[in-house]
């Protein structure tokens, strides 16, 4: 496994939350993973970065492929979603504000 930063920011560029994912295979994985997650987070956060260590991996304004929906990615990343979600709700970020992302938790438990 290979560590993954994600970046969230706001309208004006600003930084609202960084979640690192610990659990990425590769970098298709950490992509489905950081879109699942972005858009968990839509009401707030408007772009997300995903950094491998100093390489920037791909952006939500420019992505490099197309990524599918929750149903595409297989169970064990969905799982991994899940728990990231459930550590953005619980940092001090603004990002933890996102009714979304609070609806989308109550929901899968």
């Amino acid at each position: 496994m290979q560590t993954y930063r994600l970046f969230f920011r706001c309208r004006m560029g600003v930084i609202i939350g960084r979640q690192d994912l610990v659990d990425a295979e590769d970098d298709g994985a950490a992509l489905a993973m950081a879109s699942q997650l972005f858009d968990a987070c839509s009401d707030v956060a408007a772009s997300f970065e995903l950094w491998h260590g100093p390489r920037l991996v791909a952006t939500s304004y420019a992505r490099h492929q197309q990524i599918g929906d929750a149903a595409s990615i297989n169970a064990e990343t969905q799982a991994s979603v899940a728990r990231h979600e459930e550590m953005l709700l619980d940092s001090r970020w603004t990002i933890a504000k996102s009714q979304r992302l609070l609806a989308l938790t109550r929901r899968s438990t």
